[in-house]
């Protein structure tokens, strides 16, 4: 029997068929303006508000008083709440990220965790191997094995892949948050559940669509998702 872990968002727990399975991890992807990083705050807000479950949110584009500043428009405090906020520079490569996650983990014995996001942890091992700064220590192993330069394609393959086994191993119910391409789609692969946000310009509304959530009976249809005073709100059509 999977134990299922409350997600706390309203509406959204019914269409999952009760919730994440526990020690999963999810791809949320979008475009930008679908909510993703609220989505997936409100995850970690109500899991350690409402379920007491310790989190850790790891950011790499905004700062942290950024996020807290968002989270107070929906009357979220993290003051007091076991919940610990990292920010990553552009200079941290996928493993330097994940040894700050692990640190982290280990020390709040965090249950939920966020990465936010995959798209520019990929970005800055790009960067670090652009500017010879040893980004990524499977780029030296696959250029010593193969006879041509690696490709870019080839080097997102694996960041995505190792970074997202090594998050699984910890335990932790996971979100990934990925904008669209070629990192989202490796990770849609290997990831326990893949979840999309999308802003329909024509109608002004925003709708979630699970896509994949191994062991959860899920609905398959997007349902509307919309942002109130105290957080999201899903809306089964």
């Amino acid at each position: 029997m999977v134990n299922l872990i409350k997600t706390g968002i309203k509406g959204f727990d019914g269409l999952l068929g009760g919730g994440f399975p526990e020690g999963s991890c999810i791809l949320v992807s979008g475009e930008p303006g679908t909510l993703k990083t609220i989505f997936s705050m409100e995850f970690i807000y109500k899991g350690a508000k409402e379920f007491g479950e310790p989190g850790v949110y790891v950011t790499l584009q905004q700062s942290v008083e950024s996020l807290l500043e968002q989270a107070s428009m929906f009357g979220w405090d993290f003051s007091n709440l076991n919940v610990k906020f990292i920010y990553e520079g552009r200079d941290k490569t996928d493993i330097d990220v994940f040894k700050d996650i692990k640190n982290a983990v280990d020390e709040i014995g965090a249950k939920r965790v966020v990465v936010d996001s995959i798209t520019q942890v990929i970005n800055n091992v790009m960067l670090a191997t652009a500017r010879g700064k040893v980004g990524y220590e499977i780029v030296e192993v696959l250029e010593k094995m193969l006879p041509v330069p690696v490709s870019a394609d080839v080097v997102v393959r694996n960041i995505v892949i190792d970074l997202v086994y090594r998050i699984k191993k910890l335990g932790c119910t996971t979100i990934l948050i990925s904008e669209e391409g070629l990192g989202s789609q490796i990770a849609s692969y290997i990831a326990d559940g893949v979840i999309n946000l999308e802003l329909q310009k024509g109608i002004g509304k925003r709708f979630v669509h699970v896509k994949k959530m191994r062991c959860v009976n899920h609905g398959l249809l997007p349902a509307q998702i919309i942002a109130k005073e105290d957080g999201l709100e899903v809306t089964i059509m």
